[in-house]
Parts: structure tokens; C-alpha cells; sequence
């Protein structure tokens, strides 16, 4: 049985929803897709990227995936083959993407459709790799189109009144989700008051970018990342790759730039315009081009209209 879910972008919003700030997040037109059979020998086995591990084996990889399975309640061995376009360790919600994708090829399996399980599931999953992960991801990835979410409240869709188109630019530097978050753990213990006034400033840009997203003041919504990319660098998560990827793209045009996902490496995010505008076409364009003659690689993603 196959599935697939869709990978994320942070657009306001990381490190402070870990303390119960809000986060603006849209699910993107890159996804994982994930195959699941009865496994004809036990233990079963967990093929990535078309890399395999036998799921009794150590490792993160089959360890979230028994972890997953467990709270599915399953005890038949199976394959599990994840497959897709989306890129790892970058900050585009590629586990909780895989996880996503595996809980509903389970459920396909099982022929269980429905969603009910697999939040918990692919929180499982989530939890091997990031330890106390804030959830944000695995609600992208079950969701479509622009979301709220906060550790308190749950998920809200954002009525976007129209589709984003952002470039991706990848910093060459692979960083850890689960160490970024914790330096800026050991940074709130050494100066708390820093890191509560940028968390109370982040948690107010996500409101006000709420309401350029539904408004389609795509402007304003850029303006909001550069703000919310000097606070991410407060909080020391920035690094030389991602403020040259970010001053580029906004010489070249992008309303907005800034680090996607935890920081210290990963991805950043140029806001390029409304979906399907010519403006925005020309515009990704000289992102990228300039993009690539410093050397550093990217691509464009989409966020679509969630259908009513």
C-alpha cells in the first residue's frame, strides 16, 4: 500500500514555538512517499532514500520506525520503502514528512483510512530523532496549505488568499535539529531575559504575518521574515552562509529572507511573490542565478490555496 505527505517551511516562527510561541508554517510542493508490504521473513525492514536497515537493527531510522509501529499497534513484520524529492537534514521536515508518509501507508495497509492515529504515530516516529519535538512539523506534513501552531493550541488553518512562491537556498552545511535547539536552551539559561523578549517579539510577527498571508500582503509578509531573521540571530542560530544567502536574495529582489528550520546551516527562505506571477517568475530567477554564482545551490517551492 503506498501513501505520501508533504515536507514544510518555517515562514515565521522557529525556536520560539519550542516555548509555546506560535508558528507560521506552510506545507510545499515537495513530499515522500512511502510503500508498505508484509515482509515475507521477520524482523521486517525500513528502506530511505535507497539506503535499507532490517528493523531490529540500531539506529535512528529503525528505531523510529518500531517506535512508529508500536503505537500503531502492529506486529506483523513489514517493508517499508520511503521514496520522494524531498531533501534531508536541511529543515524541510524531512522526518516527520517520512513518518507522515509510513503511518498512512500502515493505516492503507491495515485498509484503516483515516487520519486518527497518525499524528500520535508520526510523533513517535519524530520523537526518536528530535527528543521533545514541538509537533509543528508532523502537522505541516498531515495538513496542506498555511498553518498556526502552537504547542498550546494546536493547529489552525490560515486562509491564504493566495499561493506563495519562495527559492530555497541550500547552505552546504547540514546542522541538527536537536543540538540547535538545545544551544538555544543553554543561551535562555545564561541570559533569560534575551530570550523571552525575542520569543515575545517572534510570537508577535507570527500574528501580524497571519494577517498578511490571509490578506495576500505578500510585502508586509516579507518584511516580517527580515525581522524575524535578525531575532532568529539574536538567539545565535545564524551563520555566515545563511546571512550571505539572505542579503543576496534580497539585492535580488525577494521581499524577504531568512533561515527555515533550526539554524546553524540548513536552508533559507526567499519570499519571491504571489504563485503564478509573471513579477514572481522573473524574480526566482535572479534568486537563484545569483544564488548559484557564490556557489551555493537552490530551487523554488510553491504553497498552494488549501481547498475548502
Amino acid at each position: 500500500m503506498t501513501s505520501a505527505a508533504s515536507g514544510k517551511l518555517i515562514l515565521l516562527g522557529e525556536h520560539a514555538v519550542v516555548y509555546g510561541a506560535p508558528a507560521l508554517v506552510m506545507s510545499i510542493d515537495r513530499g515522500l512517499r512511502a510503500d508498505v508490504a508484509e515482509a515475507a521473513d521477520a524482523p521486517g525492514s525500513l528502506s530511505v532514500l535507497d539506503r535499507r536497515w532490517l528493523l531490529d537493527e540500531l539506529g535512528d531510522l529503525p528505531t523510529a520506525a518500531r517506535a512508529l509501529l508500536s503505537v500503531m499497534e502492529v506486529s506483523t513484520p513489514l517493508d517499508v520503502v520511503v521514496t520522494g524529492s524531498l531533501l534531508p537534514g536541511v529543515g524541510l521536515g524531512f522526518s516527520a514528512c517520512a513518518g507522515v508518509a509510513v503511518a498512512r501507508a500502515v493505516n492503507e495497509w491495515r485498509d484503516r483510512p483515516g487520519e486518527e492515529n497518525v499524528m500520535g504515530a508520526a510523533m513517535a516516529w519524530e520523537g526518536v530523532f528530535h527528543g521533545n519535538p514541538s509537533g509543528v512539523d508532523v502537522a505541516a506534513s498531515i495538513n496542506t496549505g498555511c498553518l498556526r501552531f502552537a504547542k498550546k493550541d494546536g493547529v489552525r488553518s490560515v486562509g491564504a488568499s493566495c499561493g506563495l512562491s519562495l527559492c530555497i537556498g541550500l547552505t552546504g552545511v547540514v546542522s541538527a535539529t536537536r543540538e540547535m535547539v538545545a544551544s538555544v536552551g543553554r543561551l535562555r539559561e545564561r541570559q533569560p531575559d534575551l530570550v523571552r523578549r525575542n520569543v515575545e517579539a517572534i510570537a508577535a510577527l507570527v500574528e501580524n504575518g497571519i494577517g498578511a498571508v490571509e490578506d495576500g500582503r505578500h510585502e508586509d509578509l516579507g518584511h516580517l521574515m527580515n525581522y524575524n531573521q535578525m531575532l532568529l540571530a539574536g538567539l545565535m542560530v545564524s551563520s555566515i552562509e545563511i546571512e550571505q544567502l539572505c542579503d543576496t536574495a534580497r539585492v535580488a529582489g525577494a521581499t524577504g529572507a531568512k533561515l527555515s528550520g533550526a539554524g546553524g546551516g540548513g536552508v533559507v527562505a526567499a519570499l519571491s511573490g504571489p504563485q503564478g506571477a509573471v513579477a514572481t517568475e522573473t524574480t526566482a530567477k535572479r534568486i537563484l542565478a545569483a544564488w548559484r554564482k557564490l556557489g551555493y545551490d537552490g530551487f523554488e517551492v510553491h504553497m498552494e490555496v488549501a481547498s475548502a
